[in-house]
């Protein structure tokens, strides 16, 4: 995350991680001027992977880099670190919480989680909203404790106090939880993982009859929590992953228009790629035209030597969100792989670029809300998550964050040139987006496996 020692504070465990320089196998790039983090699972307000289109949204909310929520325009650096939509994290984060949580399970999952009462219905039981006087626990990606996000729960329940615990990657959440280290009422990972959540006996379904936004909804992106014909997660920000191309540098002028183009010889040194394993694969395959994720071993090969073979096109792989950004405003790089907010920041800066909707498809990463079993204050919660997917708490996101969300009622509402940005008055962009699918522990490991190889031969 951010150059040389960008540091996350772990706000439970009260302690520092300093996170890795960005891998550069050509002429280092001068360290990044801007302050800013951004959801691998990562986001774009923490400073974790997501991504945007043709014109960027209001210059207020694209130049600031602020991770404050005391000013409304600031655009906390999420993805995440990123959508993630994560967004995602770096491969090795991926393995170590894959251990961590492995060997959580086999104790049987430290948290202590002893389930809740269930009322008649089959949900959690709990007073009614209104007679609720405890405090709701919120996991979070910091950022979006702004009231502007849950707008009509802060005016009728003000009383009610907000507890945040963060995190920074999609993959702490469940990790936090399953290990003891957060004990919420809510949570907000990404989609793709929602299945191991479950399987970890961590959830309760979500009362969507009780949310009175849910019509709002999109549904594609509703249908992404929903198991064994249960709710368990409520979408809330979504974003891409795509290529950003400086017209001005890049060899030919136009860029690539797929996947495919991107090993193409005039890019030698050109593109600037995020240090995320699973989404190399993904367009990988895209590109070969092979099922991901569900990749034969023989599969996989021709995925990790067409990787391999990607190598002297890659300059540098990045970690952190503005360091995408300084590369091409810069014109270190005249390609890169990136989220909404990264392409929007460069445009603003004046850089001449484009925002690529490769004819495979555009990949993407989507977020949302989780409740926990265990919660003591359920129907208090529906009614922070009802207000979370109200119009108007999705029109913040659209303009402050550059982001898609899940209310459809909200993109006629929202700042025109940034639903053009990002295309989201097209009635297919949902179905057209090429989402993170959730992967099995043994998909994730060989995927991670696979890119470790892979990237430690670039810039050989």
């Amino acid at each position: 995350m951010r150059q040389d020692s960008l540091r996350i504070v772990d706000v439970m465990a009260d302690r520092e991680v300093c996170s890795p320089a960005p891998r550069t196998f050509a002429t280092q790039p001068p360290a990044p001027t801007s302050a800013g983090v951004r959801r691998a699972g990562q986001n774009p307000v923490s400073g974790q992977r997501q991504s945007g289109h043709s014109l960027g949204p209001p210059q207020e909310a694209i130049k600031s880099s602020s991770r404050s929520i005391a000013n409304a325009k600031a655009r906390p650096n999420r993805i995440w670190e990123s959508h993630m939509k994560t967004k995602h994290t770096s491969h090795l984060f991926a393995l170590g919480a894959i251990a961590m949580l492995t060997a959580a399970t086999m104790a049987g999952c430290a948290s202590g989680v002893s389930g809740t009462a269930l009322a008649s219905d089959g949900f959690p039981a709990s007073a009614k909203a209104a007679k609720d006087n405890g405090a709701i626990k919120i996991l979070e990606w910091e950022g979006y404790q702004d009231s502007k996000f849950h707008p009509s729960f802060a005016k009728e329940f003000s009383a009610t106090k907000l507890e945040y615990q963060y995190a920074s990657a999609s993959p702490q959440f469940l990790a936090k939880v399953q290990t003891g280290g957060a004990q919420v009422d809510l949570a907000h990972p990404c989609g793709n993982g929602v299945a191991d959540w479950v399987r970890a006996g961590l959830l309760a379904p979500i009362d969507v009859s009780r949310l009175s936004n849910w019509k709002d909804v999109n549904k594609q992106q509703a249908d992404l929590g929903k198991i064994d014909g249960k709710y368990y997660y409520l979408p809330w920000d979504w974003g891409y992953e795509s290529l950003i191309v400086n017209t001005a540098k890049v060899p030919g002028g136009e860029g690539p228009s797929s996947w495919a183009d991107l090993w193409d010889p005039s890019y030698k040194g050109q593109i600037s790629m995020e240090d995320f394993g699973e989404g190399a694969i993904k367009f990988t395959s895209q590109a070969l035209g092979l099922p991901y994720p569900n990749l034969s071993a023989k599969e996989l090969q021709q995925v990790k030597d067409k990787l391999t073979a990607l190598g002297p096109n890659i300059r540098t792989l990045w970690s952190n969100s503005t360091d995408l950004v300084q590369q091409m405003t810069s014109g270190d790089v005249s390609i890169g792989y990136g989220w909404n907010d990264q392409y929007a920041k460069i445009k603003d800066a004046g850089t001449p670029v484009t925002y690529v909707n490769p004819a495979e498809g555009r990949n993407g990463w989507s977020c949302g809300y989780v409740v926990l079993k265990d919660t003591k204050h359920y129907d208090l919660a529906l009614k922070f998550l009802d207000s979370a997917i109200s119009k108007e708490s999705c029109v913040a996101a659209i303009n402050d964050f550059s982001l898609g969300c899940s209310n459809d009622a909200a993109v006629p509402a929202a700042d025109p040139k940034t639903v053009k940005a990002l295309q989201l008055d097209s009635k297919d962009i949902i179905a057209t987006t090429h989402f993170d699918e959730a992967l099995t522990p043994a998909q994730r490991t060989s995927f991670n496996q696979l890119w470790t190889e892979v990237s430690a031969g670039y810039g050989g």
